[in-house]
């Protein structure tokens, strides 16, 4: 019933594109579209408008496309590097800003995490990426996080109050994962968490406790 409620028909048939579409509306409220919902709504009958709608739906059926097919071969940054690429191919129906890389591994990572939950993501979860949100960037480098999973790190270009909409920088996105990797690698990290996956989604979870 929980499961139903917040993802919605939940099928075994159905599962991938549910999760693409979960993740989006975790998305969705940074994407900076030309036209809100409210302007749509309004001036539907425009041409203009209607051009904008049927240019969206074709931007999220592409990227639901590629989401909910992924193979075990995939890797979290070539599909990343995936969505941004498809985006550019609809950058009219975005503002000047356009849509960025932190909103292209939110979508992706968020999808995956998504499938890992419901034992369904055909890649290992080893090779799971952290889904960068303001949440886990306070909880990788906020000094006085009082997250008992904070990380307190120290990395080039990420400060804790960094929008994770913003980030349109791979060097630094790569840096942030492979700084989390290290850190669960160390002998005296928590031996109950073995890979970055398990460590974002008890991370996730304590500082949602926190911060609200």
């Amino acid at each position: 019933f929980l499961l139903s409620g917040y993802f919605g028909d939940v099928t075994e048939g159905n599962i991938g594109k549910l999760c693409v579409n979960r993740a989006y509306q975790d998305v969705c409220r940074t994407i900076p579209y030309r036209y809100s919902l409210e302007k749509i709504k309004d001036r539907k009958n425009e041409p203009a408008i209607k051009k904008f709608v049927e240019k969206k739906k074709l931007f999220y059926a592409e990227i639901e496309t590629i989401l909910s097919e992924v193979k075990a071969s995939d890797k979290p940054i070539t599909l990343i590097e995936t969505v941004k690429q498809k985006s550019g191919n609809y950058s009219e129906i975005f503002r000047e800003d356009g849509f960025t890389y932190g909103q292209a591994q939110k979508w992706v990572n968020m999808t995956l995490k998504y499938l890992w939950l419901f034992g369904k993501c055909p890649i290992a979860e080893k090779e799971l990426d952290v889904p960068l949100d303001s949440y886990i960037i306070h909880a990788i480098v906020d000094k006085k996080s009082k997250n008992k999973y904070g990380l307190h790190m120290e990395i080039d270009g990420l400060k804790a109050d960094m929008p994770w909409s913003k980030l349109n920088n791979m060097d630094l996105y790569n840096a942030i994962q492979q700084a989390v990797q290290r850190e669960i690698e160390k002998t005296d990290f928590n031996t109950d968490i073995k890979t970055k996956i398990q460590w974002e989604n008890l991370a996730w979870l304590e500082q949602a406790k926190i911060t609200k």
